[in-house]
């Protein structure tokens, strides 16, 4: 049986469950993003599962700080709310998702490759 991460472990804080409810908040633009690589409903599935795994690694390798901000901006919370329950400023919450988006952007490069999806199922 898996064992909780150490206190210490970045992604200590990012619980399952969280991830699940973020999953399932999004699942619709995760499965749009998953059709427009894939048809067929297996590779769908596929796609999705990688998603989710990526997404995953993503958030469990960011400071506590920045995946709160992630989740707050998922969650659909502006610039001056998210500054609020942080305690930090509006234009910081700003630069630091800019920042992040742009982390995220180069770790996630590697897209699924569409050929990799049979389309003509």
């Amino acid at each position: 049986m898996p064992t909780a991460p150490p206190t210490n472990h970045p992604g200590a804080t990012m619980q399952p469950t969280a991830f699940s409810d973020l999953l399932r908040r999004h699942g619709g633009l995760i499965a749009k993003v998953a059709y427009a690589y894939c048809r067929d409903a297996t590779d769908r599935d596929d796609v999705v599962q990688e998603i989710a795994v990526q997404l995953w690694r993503c958030l469990d390798g960011m400071a506590a700080l920045d995946k709160a901000l992630v989740l707050l901006w998922l969650d659909g919370n502006d610039h001056a709310t998210t500054a609020d329950v942080l305690g930090i400023s509006v234009s910081n919450v700003g630069t630091k998702l800019a920042r992040i988006k742009e982390r995220l952007t180069q770790l996630l490069a590697t897209e699924p490759d569409p050929k990799d999806c049979d389309a003509s199922r």
